[in-house]
């Protein structure tokens, strides 16, 4: 069973990324966070497997929140990220340096 969080501020796009991935049967959405923030503090205190991680987001970006992500001391490991963005954006080749497995656009 693959765990997911979706992390966008966007209640639209957790709904796309939600009806794709119940089309998987070994998907499970652990938690739909709306901001880094909220993602940050349900990521300290459970394991998940799988992110799909927004670009522009109020408060933390989504780069800033994979940089953040990789120098927090409390995860025990770094899931996998998948990007997801409404805007063709130049900064995805800098999230691509720290980790990401893929973009969506």
């Amino acid at each position: 069973m693959v765990r997911y969080l979706i992390i966008d501020d966007e209640h639209i796009a957790h709904d796309i990324i939600k009806n794709y991935c119940d089309m998987l049967p070994n998907m499970k959405l652990m938690k739909h966070c709306y901001d880094a923030i909220e993602a940050l503090d349900y990521l300290r205190t459970n394991s998940i497997d799988l992110i799909f991680l927004d670009l522009n987001m109020p408060k933390i970006s989504g780069l800033e929140f994979l940089t953040i992500l990789k120098n927090d001391e409390v995860l025990r490991y770094l899931p996998t990220v998948i990007l997801t963005t409404s805007n063709n954006r130049k900064d995805v080749l800098e999230c691509y340096k720290v980790g990401v497995a893929g973009y969506i656009l």
